[in-house]
């Protein structure tokens, strides 16, 4: 239990009809609505807070989803930007940029910072005039150190995992001085001879830390896009904001690929992912969440992403394409890839979901008068499916191989041998099978079912169902 003087943090959403939040009410009765366009980019959060009182923040954007303005309380702060999408001047702020589109120098509030980077985008150093920061990363671009004014931290890091993650800070004579535990999430940081416990809200955003008592030792509230509003306590703790890692020294949050700023709501710098062909806003070189930050998350500073370990995708084969535009069909199925709380599969496997789902869309446009069988159907996204998994090119050290059948001694075989199992994709890191992924167009298996397929192929399975006409 919490401390007497405090109610155990809870929190209530209402959700749209596309999952979209449209509000959320905290254990304290503090009130968010939220407001969105018609491609759910958030227009308007509104807050109500028995402590602070009531605000809201307002957004506008282009029609590549750049953001115009924003509007507060105080007034309206406008953002101009070029022709690439970096954003050159908000309010009297001013921003310049190298030939890699990487941020050089920020003029924010009368001070100037200027920024290095390395032959791979990474962002080596800042100098403000005041502090000077500086990074090193390990042969797989994971950031090992940061100094500032020459005090150096080295962070010993798990890499075994979806998504790297810290689990000891030491010092400049390696000696740790906070350790860290990990389940699903951060759980706890032990520091100073005290352990704090992590507590979050619905986005992974970490909203209180207790003690060793289970008292409330601080409280964080944050506005949609990670600016940290009101805080309460002094524990030293970075995993703020969807429970990554916050940068106080240069006021971003360091998401493994890039650094995210979340006063401007994007990337500090260029995404080398290209970016998802059906869903445009992945095409955007600096933004963040798809400007729709109550829903999404960037793990991996490359793309939004969400998974699940199973998709439903319940459409009408025919009328579906017929009785929307593209842009809307596109929207439904960005819904269904990313419209749910996050539980991360990684940047290959989302690449793999993306294929999918798209070999469908493409499936559907390309047979605008239906199937007459499910299984005509079935054969056809599965054929597209096939085209589009030999043509993919996936990150180092991965390899994506289709149709894969195994036989009872969980050993290769092929599609007609006695007792082979299938599957339709298996991601392979390393020489080892992280992810499978089965498209279904009819019933799935039972829970026996993916039991038995998860031990034969050796990894978890997503099955990713597509209920049409023809398959009711």
């Amino acid at each position: 239990m919490f401390g007497p003087a405090r109610a155990r943090p809870s929190f209530t959403y209402t959700l749209g009809p596309a999952g979209n939040r449209l509000s959320v009410t905290d254990h304290t009765g503090r009130v968010v609505d939220y407001t969105y366009d018609e491609l759910y980019r958030l227009t308007r959060e509104d807050i109500s807070d028995p402590t602070t009182g009531s605000s809201f923040f307002a957004y506008t954007y282009d029609a590549v989803a750049n953001r115009l303005t924003k509007q507060d309380v105080y007034g309206v702060v406008t953002s101009t930007y070029d022709d690439n999408d970096r954003i050159l001047t908000r309010g009297g702020d001013s921003y310049s940029y190298d030939l890699n589109g990487n941020t050089l120098t920020a003029l924010v509030a009368g001070v100037t910072t200027h920024y290095a980077y390395d032959y791979e985008n990474r962002m080596m150093g800042a100098d403000d005039g005041s502090k000077l920061v500086a990074y090193g990363y390990n042969a797989d671009g994971i950031r090992a150190w940061s100094e500032v004014d020459g005090l150096r931290t080295h962070y010993l890091v798990d890499q075994n995992r979806d998504y790297a993650q810290v689990l000891e800070e030491l010092d400049a004579g390696f000696v740790p001085s906070v350790t860290y535990v990990h389940g699903d999430d951060l759980l706890s940081q032990f520091r100073d001879g005290t352990r704090y416990s992590y507590h979050y809200d619905g986005h992974g955003s970490t909203i209180a830390l207790t003690d060793h008592l289970e008292t409330v030792t601080d409280t964080y509230t944050y506005d949609a896009w990670g600016e940290l509003l009101a805080s309460t306590g002094s524990t030293p703790n970075n995993y703020l904001y969807t429970g990554e890692q916050y940068d106080p020294n240069v006021g971003f949050y360091y998401l493994r690929a890039r650094y995210y700023n979340p006063s401007l709501g994007r990337f500090h710098t260029m995404d080398t992912h290209p970016g998802i062909e059906y869903e445009p806003l992945t095409l955007h070189k600096y933004l963040y969440a798809g400007a729709s930050p109550t829903l999404f998350v960037d793990p991996s500073g490359m793309i939004f992403v969400a998974g699940f370990s199973e998709l439903l995708l319940s459409l009408n084969n025919a009328s579906f394409y017929r009785g929307t535009s593209a842009q809307g069909a596109r929207v439904a199925l960005r819904q269904v890839l990313f419209g749910r709380p996050p539980k991360d599969l990684g940047l290959v496997g989302e690449g793999v979901l993306d294929l999918a789902l798209q070999g469908v869309f493409d499936t559907i446009i390309n047979n605008p008068n239906g199937f007459d069988s499910k299984s005509n159907f079935g054969t056809a996204a599965h054929h597209d499916l096939e085209l589009k998994i030999a043509s993919f090119k996936p990150l180092p050290g991965f390899e994506i191989a289709a149709e894969v059948y195994y036989d009872k001694n969980n050993k290769p075989t092929t599609r007609r041998a006695k007792g082979s199992l299938g599957i339709d994709v298996q991601i392979i890191h390393r020489g080892k099978v992280v992810l499978s992924l089965d498209l279904k167009t009819g019933k799935g298996w039972s829970k026996n079912g993916i039991l038995v397929r998860k031990k034969r192929f050796g990894s978890d399975i997503i099955q990713i169902f597509v209920k049409t006409e023809a398959s009711r």
